[in-house]
């Protein structure tokens, strides 16, 4: 493969998995997350979900098939695990006291990167670059590099976004978020279960 071919392929790549991604969107879902926590320490939490999402494309851009065929598990079940866990934050959210009661070194990496940053969409992306003709390790390689780096670079202007929200503007975007996170979630279970029953969709 020469150099122009390359970098075509992995600036299509790169586009694929940041449209997948959604680091824009998802950065409102973010601050939804955390309307409790201070500047720093949501810079740092930000910061770990970029970094692990940066991770998780690489070992899926690389490895994806042979792990997923190695514990025997399908895509689809990604989608039903994801929108299980999903679900049960939103409730949280909605239901609760409109905050998440989590580690704040593990949010940064569940739910954040995973599965909302890097979810079964930019899985099955990465999968695709891999084999896709005129693609390979490089291209799904140096597509997942250049789509984390910028999605990091989004996340880490949070406190942009918050300042435009203020105080109470961040309140209510807390308990949007959650009605969202329970609509992803079931999207997410409905396209898993549909995706391994073919049948429910007739």
């Amino acid at each position: 493969m020469d150099v122009g071919t390359l970098l075509v392929g992995i600036l299509r790549g790169s586009l694929a998995l940041f449209i997948v991604m959604n680091p824009v969107g998802n950065l409102l879902v973010f601050v939804g997350l955390t309307p409790e926590v201070s500047a720093e320490e949501r810079r740092r939490i930000f910061t770990t979900a970029g970094l692990v999402g940066i991770v998780l494309l690489i070992v899926f851009s690389l490895l994806g098939r042979a792990v997923l065929a190695v514990f025997h598990i399908q895509l689809d079940s990604f989608r039903i695990a994801g929108g299980i866990l999903l679900l049960a934050l939103a409730l949280r959210l909605v239901l609760g006291s409109g905050t998440l009661e989590l580690e704040k070194d593990h949010i940064g990496i569940v739910p954040l990167a995973f599965p909302l940053l890097v979810g079964p969409g930019a899985i099955t992306t990465c999968i695709v670059l891999l084999g896709e003709k005129g693609g390979g390790p490089l291209v799904a390689l140096g597509s997942a590099v250049v789509a984390g780096i910028i999605a990091l670079a989004i996340l880490r202007s949070s406190a942009t976004v918050l300042a435009l929200l203020g105080t109470r503007g961040a309140s209510i975007l807390n308990h949007l978020m959650g009605m969202l996170l329970a609509a992803i979630a079931v999207q997410f279970m409905v396209t898993g279960i549909t995706g391994l029953f073919p049948s429910i969709r007739h």
